[in-house]
């Protein structure tokens, strides 16, 4: 369980999430009417999910998850999730870990992405200002972006590591709309979708910059957002595949792959302050 947990996440978040539909009917290139509200954000709305999480194929747990708007202070909406674990809970982990602000119903956040791999010193990002969420924006249109590298270890044993760069790229994109989602037998209108990818990879600096994780989207993370009421569905994909060392055996897993559902089960989504009319 120790290594489950210490495989790739995040505490705080940089946040959206969602995956697109193949079907180009249920697109809308131009984006959807920023007027509609697809976040309401009224201080004491909440929403209920089951989270179903499989790791390589084992069998699914589930776990309860109750997200709520706890407080508002000049436009910053601060949430909070009773799972608590974000591997048990990536999206409404994300969205609890920092601040929330909405304009125009352009969602935004502002806190720290903390990313972990097997075996590596977490890394920490600071996220200033990231739209997560815009039922405007045309699809596949790019919201947000942010590049960086650190220094990271990785233990062979109790007493050496070999020192590592671990670079990465942090993406938001408006994924596309459709009519509808059928989700826990209950069936939503008008759907905007947002996606989330942390682009990873890692190379030994004690070995000629030997890359062990190549380049790749390692979590994916999909949001579909309903009209009036919230999100209904995400899906997070986490996949990494280490390269063969050769040199030395790793002493830990080098393939992981995890998948993460979070479905609305029920909900109480009241119109926050930024759509109210006059």
């Amino acid at each position: 369980m120790n290594t489950i947990k210490s495989i790739l996440f995040f505490t705080v978040g940089l946040f959206l999430i969602t995956g697109c539909s193949d079907d180009d009917d249920n697109k809308d290139p131009q984006g959807t009417d920023n007027t509609n509200n697809y976040f309401p954000l009224a201080v004491d709305n909440t929403w209920e999910y089951e989270n179903t999480l499989v790791i390589n194929d084992q069998d699914p747990d589930s776990y309860e998850d109750l997200l709520t708007v706890e407080s508002e202070n000049q436009g910053n909406y601060q949430l909070s999730s009773s799972v608590g674990d974000p591997l048990f809970g990536f999206t409404t982990g994300l969205l609890s870990s920092g601040t929330i602000t909405k304009e125009e119903n352009i969602v935004r956040y502002n806190g720290a992405l903390e990313v972990s791999l097997p075996n590596l010193d977490d890394i920490s990002i600071t996220i200033t200002n990231a739209t997560i969420l815009n039922p405007s924006a045309g699809n596949d249109a790019e919201l947000y972006v942010q590049g960086g590298s650190q220094p990271v270890s990785i233990p062979i044993d109790n007493n050496n590591s070999l020192n590592a760069t671990l670079n990465f790229t942090i993406t938001t994109e408006q994924t596309g709309s459709q009519e509808n989602i059928t989700v826990n037998q209950q069936t939503f209108e008008d759907i905007v979708i947002s996606t989330l990818f942390i682009n990873i990879e890692v190379s030994l600096d004690d070995f000629g910059d030997f890359v062990i994780l190549t380049a790749a989207d390692v979590i994916v993370s999909s949001n579909y957002f309903a009209k009036d009421i919230g999100l209904v569905f995400s899906n997070t994909e986490t996949n990494y595949r280490l390269n063969d060392f050769g040199i030395i055996d790793l002493p830990f897993d080098t393939t992981y792959d995890s998948t993460l559902t979070q479905e609305l089960e029920s909900y109480t989504a009241e119109e926050d302050q930024d759509n109210e009319e006059d």
